[in-house]
């Protein structure tokens, strides 16, 4: 694989994406479920045009009703993994743009808090537990990894891990987030150096818990209602 070659943020020049994060952030646009969805789906338009520059594509001589017109068309379609279920909304956005993609779902989410045990940066530990896995095989594949929260970087990385382990190894990783912390991309960065990080925004801080600060909450909740 090449070694890292894109960190993009959606914010780093003004553009609608800030309007779409805005609306993502506001405790007053919040409460509304389908509003929050449909703006992690826009914010997946945004980020899978950016990464659809970065594809492979070849040149095709399309045949229209009064001629034929030089053009290109991709190589293949990337494959396209959410993480369960916060990531469904984000997913949709994508699955429009890459309409002829496979997909791949998996169900990760944090272990309990370690309170005990403290890391340098005084946050609580934890474990990532990933239980459920329905995926193509990856082998020489272009995948996109699709979470809206990249907060540690954990779930991501052990997805990444565990599915290069049982379905292949791809060639190419897109890892797509709408909002990161500045730790968060630096551990992706250290443990998967081939990875392109495609994010809607980085924000600096990461609180004891490792929720990203002041981030926007718990997309899944927000987009799906309080779990028990």
């Amino acid at each position: 694989m090449n070694p890292s070659k894109v960190i993009f943020s959606l914010t780093s020049n003004s553009s609608i994406a800030h309007y779409f994060m805005n609306n993502l952030r506001d405790t007053t646009l919040q409460a509304h479920k389908g509003n929050f969805r449909q703006n992690l789906k826009k914010i997946g338009y945004l980020l899978a045009y950016e990464i659809s520059k970065e594809l492979s594509y070849q040149d095709f001589t399309l045949e229209t009703a009064l001629g034929n017109k030089d053009t290109k068309k991709l190589e293949e379609f990337p494959v396209l993994i959410p993480i369960l279920r916060a990531g469904l909304p984000l997913y949709e956005g994508f699955a429009e743009f890459f309409e002829q993609s496979d997909s791949g779902f998996v169900g990760a989410y944090r272990g309990e808090y370690k309170q005990d045990l403290q890391n340098k940066l005084n946050q609580y530990d934890f474990d990532i537990d990933l239980l459920y896995t329905a995926c193509p095989n990856l082998e020489g594949k272009t995948v996109i990894l699709i979470d809206p929260m990249l907060a540690t970087g954990k779930s991501l990385v052990k997805t990444y891990q565990e599915l290069s382990k049982q379905k292949g190894m791809p060639k190419e990783l897109h890892i797509a987030a709408v909002i990161a912390s500045k730790e968060g991309v630096k551990n992706v960065n250290e443990a998967l150096p081939h990875a392109n990080l495609w994010i809607g925004d980085i924000d600096d801080e990461l609180d004891k818990k490792s929720y990203i600060v002041p981030g926007l909450g718990d997309a899944g909740d927000l987009s799906f209602g309080e779990k028990v």
